[in-house]
């Protein structure tokens, strides 16, 4: 699709891009340079007063204590836990090569070859079982 413009719709169009870009630029000089904060100077007061620091105690002369680390379980033996029973309404259900490749997110040539190597195999034992 080609667009086709006048001179005049160009001139135009040229007119109030330069218009928007001036306003731009007035803008940004009318606001002012952004003044950063001095890296290593005092914090600047927010108008909350904010409570003192706390003073860090000095290191103690001694042996170093060490965290412990975490136990998980004292117990070198696994705790038992009873399987759990079916119900008797549940029943297991059947599923093929390819709705298991389907479920897993396998592609559509993938999930064919599958299918026609199974029809391929039966095949084969069809005719081992025949001979």
């Amino acid at each position: 699709m080609v667009l086709t413009f006048k001179p005049a719709q160009l001139l135009l169009f040229a007119i109030r891009i330069a218009v928007l870009l001036a306003l731009g630029q007035a803008a940004v000089v009318a606001a002012g340079p952004y003044a950063y904060p001095e890296p290593n100077g005092p914090p600047q007061s927010t108008g909350v007063p904010q409570p003192p620091p706390e003073a860090i105690p000095a290191p103690q002369p001694g042996p170093r204590q060490f965290l412990a680390t975490p136990v998980l379980n004292e117990n070198p033996q696994a705790p038992a836990v009873p399987l759990a029973a079916p119900a008797a309404t549940d029943r297991p259900l059947p599923i093929n090569l390819a709705t298991a490749l389907c479920l897993s997110n396998a592609r559509p040539l993938v999930i064919a070859f599958a299918q026609n190597s199974v029809e391929l195999a039966a095949a084969q034992l069809q005719h081992a079982k025949v001979m």
